[in-house]
């Protein structure tokens, strides 16, 4: 969930960087999914390492982006395109443990949300990057 970089100075204590909203949110969605979730892979050898949270050397995003305060997380679920994730959290919207903010863009790549307040009624608020 975070870089190697971070990784390599904090170790199992990085688990401090994050929201508990975000990391519980996350959790809920993996379990109730049904389906394998990637946030970050270069432990396997993959390339992602900025979809959690972003350490201070991180140059991606913007600078006061809710990865760097531990709030959000860019994510891909094995088997589904990211517009199935939103329609598969739309659908499951009313048992998400906490509100939480949706990026509109489609990339078919990942889907980010993060749990920063939003004044929405309902619990997901969708928004433009």
């Amino acid at each position: 969930l975070v870089s190697r970089a971070c990784y390599e100075k904090f170790g199992e204590n990085a688990w401090a960087l994050f929201d508990e909203k975000a990391i519980i949110t996350l959790d809920w969605i993996r379990e109730n999914i049904g389906k394998p979730i990637t946030v970050n892979d270069w432990a396997w050898g993959g390339l992602q390492q900025h979809r959690g949270y972003r350490w201070e050397d991180c140059h991606i995003g913007a600078s006061f982006s809710a990865h760097k305060e531990g709030k959000a997380f860019d994510f891909s679920v094995k088997g589904m395109t990211d517009n199935e994730v939103k329609d598969w959290l739309d659908e499951n919207e009313s048992r998400l443990p906490y509100k939480i903010r949706v990026e509109e863009e489609d990339t078919n790549a990942k889907v980010h949300f993060d749990v920063r307040k939003h004044d929405c009624e309902s619990n997901i608020y969708y928004f433009k990057p």
